[in-house]
């Protein structure tokens, strides 16, 4: 990653996520935050929510149009996600 001869490739960029009794645990961003800073870089993709390549593989497979669809969700990622379609 320091010589920028591989793809950062992130799934998502939660901070944190819901977890039992109310709590919150940290997310993938946590860790994606930390090889980015690690690395001196940004990823070169986030290709789950709330990236919009990730709508386009789901409404593809589903066979649905995405403004046919709702998104139920409880983080800000949800959210924006459902902003994309």
């Amino acid at each position: 990653l320091l010589e920028n001869n591989a793809e950062l490739v992130a799934t998502n960029r939660d901070f944190q996520f819901p977890a039992q009794k109310n709590r919150k645990l940290p997310g993938n961003g946590a860790f994606v935050a930390a090889v980015c800073a690690a690395s001196r870089r940004e990823p070169d993709v986030v290709v789950g929510k709330p990236s919009r390549f990730a709508l386009d593989a789901i409404v593809a497979d589903a066979g649905v149009s995405a403004r046919r669809t709702l998104m139920v969700g409880d983080m800000w990622s949800d959210v924006e996600f459902a902003h994309n379609a």
